[in-house]
């Protein structure tokens, strides 16, 4: 995890810095789960926005979807299937 200090919060520097910031991004769903938006995003992220920093992805995927894609700078997380469950 990245945890700023309230100094790093309120600096009014504009220079991106990948130790200060991460990019998290929210896949749910079977259509998200088949298509390759993901991987396309990620790649994106790394290529084109030149971010080699955290990047965290909210899935709700079958565990081995994402299994072996992407660097070890990205992180899968999966909810509890309880958190998911409408009631």
């Amino acid at each position: 995890a990245i945890i700023l200090d309230e100094a790093a919060a309120s600096s009014n520097t504009s220079k991106f810095n990948e130790e200060e910031h991460a990019i998290f991004l929210i896949s749910f769903g079977e259509s998200a789960a088949n298509s390759s938006f993901l991987e396309r995003s990620i790649l994106a992220i790394r290529r084109r926005g030149d971010f080699d920093g955290p990047v965290a992805v909210l899935t709700d995927a079958p565990g081995v979807r994402y299994e072996g894609l992407f660097d070890e700078n990205v992180a899968i997380v999966r909810p509890k299937e309880v958190d998911t469950q409408m009631k």
